[in-house]
C-alpha cells in the first residue's frame, strides 16, 4: 500500500472514531473524567464540576447520571459535591477508602458542604462539613432507604441478584440530605426517613438496578444513549475494517487467549454481597491509622464542649469511651485495635448527641463485623445452639437473607481464625458495644477487673 493510501485509511480511522464518540475533541479545560485515577486529578475533575461520574459506575448511561445527580444536587441549601469513581491509585484500598476519599477531597477542595463519595468495589460514604447536616444520621437514613430499596428489587429467580446502582446510592444519600428531619431521624425504629412512594418511586427506575445491562435504555427518550450505543458499534467496525486493510489480507478469525473485561454495568456489582469465600484482607494498620484519627476527633470535640450541655451524662459516655480507647489504640491484638476504632466512633456520636434537644439513639455498630460501620437492622443468626438477633449493616443483612455466611470480623488475620464472638473477652460479651449501653464504662469496667 502506498504512503498516500495508508495516511487516507489513518484519516478514516480518526473521522469514526470522533464520529463513533470513541474519541472526543474536550472542551479546553476540561479534565477527562475516565482518567480521573489519581487524588489529584479527582480534586481537579470536581473543581471544574461538582459531580463527576466515571464510565464504569455510569451504568451504560453516565451523561444521564451525572445530569440526574447534578440536578439533585442543586437543590441543597449548601455546596454538595458527588463523585463516582474507581478506586483512586494513591490510596491504600481497604474498607475506609471512601471515607477517606471525601475527607481527602474535603481538605484538598477547601470549600464546606456534603461530599458524597463511591468508590467500585468498596461501596460509599458522605461526609458534611461547616454545614448544619449530621452526616451520621444522613448515613443511617439513607442505609434504610437503601436496604428498603434492595428489598424491592430483589425477589427471587433472576431477580436475585438486583442491586441498586452507584448513581441510586447518591441519590438516596441527596434525597436524604433535603428532607426537614434528617437531623432528628431516629435510626433506632430501622424505618427509612423517606416516604414508602418514593421508596418505591426509587426502585422502580430503569438505572436503580447495578445488575442491568446497558440495553435499558430507552433509544426514543434517551438520544445520548442512542447515540452511544449506535455510534460506538458502528464505528469499531468501520475501524476493524481499515485497521485490517492497513496490516494486510485477513489472517482469519481467532479466539484470543487471556482474561475478558467485565463490562462497565457490572464491574461493580458485587458490592452489597458480601462473600465470604473472598474476605476482605485486614490492614491493622489502616484501622489504627483511622482510629488515631478519630480519636483525636473527639478529644478535639470534647475540648471544644461548653461547661453547661444539655445531656451531661452522654458527655461522660464519650469521655469513658475516649479513655478505654486510648488504652487499646497500640494494641497488638487485632480486636483491641478494632475495639478502639469502634469506642471512637461511639463517643463520636455521643459528643453530638449530647447537645441535641432529641439526643437519639447511641452509636451501634455492626455485630458480625464492627469495620463495616453503623448497624441499620436486625438479623437473626444459629450461633452453636442458640439464635441470635443482633443489629447489623445492610449488607450483612442481605447475606444472611440469602443463607449466606457473613464476613465476620476474626480474632486473626486469615479466613481460618475463629470469629470475634466465639471468645469470651469483652469484645464478645458486648459485640464491640452493639449488645450494650454505655460501651465506653463497660470496657473501663472489663480492664480495671483484670489488672
Amino acid at each position: 500500500m502506498g504512503v498516500a493510501a495508508r495516511v487516507g485509511a489513518w484519516v478514516g480511522i480518526l473521522v469514526c472514531l470522533l464520529s463513533s464518540g470513541l474519541v472526543g475533541v474536550a472542551p479546553a479545560g476540561a479534565v477527562a473524567d475516565d482518567y480521573a485515577h489519581s487524588v489529584d486529578q479527582i480534586v481537579a475533575a470536581l473543581r471544574q464540576d461538582p459531580v463527576l461520574v466515571q464510565e464504569t459506575l455510569g451504568g451504560g448511561d453516565t451523561a444521564g447520571a451525572h445530569d440526574r445527580l447534578s440536578a439533585r444536587a442543586r437543590r441543597l441549601p449548601f455546596a454538595t459535591y458527588v463523585a463516582l469513581v474507581e478506586p483512586p491509585t494513591d490510596l491504600q484500598a481497604g474498607y475506609e477508602v471512601s471515607e477517606v476519599l471525601a475527607a481527602t477531597l474535603h481538605r484538598r477542595i477547601g470549600k464546606p458542604g456534603l461530599y458524597i463519595v463511591s468508590v467500585a468495589g468498596v461501596g460509599w460514604d458522605q461526609e458534611a462539613f461547616a454545614v448544619d447536616l449530621d452526616a451520621a444520621l444522613l448515613g443511617l437514613a439513607s442505609s434504610t432507604a437503601l436496604t428498603a430499596v434492595n428489598r424491592l428489587i430483589g425477589g427471587s429467580g433472576e431477580n436475585a441478584e438486583a442491586r441498586v446502582s452507584p448513581e441510586t446510592e447518591a441519590e438516596i444519600v441527596l434525597r436524604n440530605a433535603a428532607q426537614p428531619g434528617i437531623n432528628d431521624y431516629d435510626y433506632s425504629r430501622s424505618k427509612p426517613l423517606l416516604a414508602p412512594g418514593t421508596i418505591s418511586a426509587i426502585a422502580e427506575q430503569p438505572w436503580t438496578r447495578e445488575d442491568r445491562t446497558t440495553d435499558f435504555i430507552d433509544v426514543e427518550d434517551s438520544q445520548t444513549g442512542k447515540r452511544f450505543m449506535v455510534g460506538t458499534t458502528v464505528g469499531l467496525a468501520v475501524t476493524l475494517i481499515l485497521q485490517q486493510t492497513l496490516r494486510g489480507p485477513w489472517p482469519g478469525w481467532k479466539r484470543r487467549r487471556g482474561r475478558r473485561q467485565a463490562p462497565p454495568a457490572r464491574r461493580t456489582a458485587k458490592r452489597e454481597r458480601l462473600l465470604p469465600a473472598v474476605p476482605v484482607p485486614l490492614d491493622i494498620t489502616a484501622v489504627r491509622r483511622e482510629a488515631n484519627s478519630t480519636l483525636t476527633r473527639l478529644a478535639e470535640g470534647l475540648a471544644r464542649l461548653p461547661v453547661q450541655t444539655r445531656h451531661p451524662e452522654i458527655v461522660e459516655d464519650a469521655v469513658a469511651a475516649r479513655e478505654a480507647a486510648e488504652s487499646l489504640v497500640d494494641s497488638t491484638r487485632v480486636t483491641d485495635v478494632v475495639g478502639a476504632l469502634v469506642l471512637g466512633r461511639s463517643g463520636e456520636r455521643d459528643l453530638d448527641r449530647a447537645t441535641r434537644a432529641k439526643p437519639g439513639a447511641a452509636y451501634r455498630c455492626c455485630f458480625f463485623n464492627p469495620l463495616h460501620g453503623p448497624a441499620v437492622t436486625e438479623a437473626a443468626w444459629e450461633f452453636g445452639d442458640a439464635d441470635i438477633e443482633a443489629p447489623v449493616c445492610s449488607s450483612c443483612a442481605a447475606t444472611v437473607r440469602a443463607g449466606r455466611e457473613p464476613d465476620l470480623l476474626r480474632t486473626r488475620p486469615g479466613h481460618g481464625s475463629p470469629a470475634y464472638y466465639e471468645g469470651d473477652d469483652v469484645w464478645a460479651r458486648t459485640g464491640f458495644g452493639s449488645l450494650v449501653d454505655h460501651f465506653g464504662s463497660v470496657v473501663l469496667a472489663d480492664r480495671a477487673e483484670r489488672a
